[in-house]
Formats: structure tokens, sequence, C-alpha cells
């Protein structure tokens, strides 16, 4: 785990706060953030990657 020291500041987009990690699918996240964030943390995944609109939303992969 990393430790961090200072001050959030918050700006016009709004209040900053840190939240344990188990609590960020409970959040109002951006789109698609949770697979974003899979991506990020799989040492073996760099890419998202949305190839066609579907009906209602894009097919995702990731690779």
């Amino acid at each position: 785990m990393t430790e961090f020291t200072g001050s959030l500041q918050y700006s016009d987009e709004g209040e900053v706060s840190w939240v344990q990690k188990d609590q960020i699918p409970n959040l109002d996240l951006a789109y698609d953030m949770l697979p974003l964030m899979e991506m990020m943390e799989a040492p073996d995944k760099s890419e998202f990657f949305c190839p066609r609109r579907t009906e209602d939303d894009w097919e995702k992969k990731i690779f």
C-alpha cells in the first residue's frame, strides 16, 4: 500500500476525498470507470477498446 500526505483540495469539478478501494463501485463514477480501473490494475492488460456500437451501448474489449 502507498501512503500519501498533504491536503486534498476540491476544484470546480467538485469535492475530492479518499475512499477505500472496495467502496469505489458504490460511488457515482464516470462512465466505464470500473472497467478502465480493471484494465489499469491488470499487469497483462494495456488497452480498453470499443470496436463497435451495440443497440444500447458499446462493445467493450480489454487487451
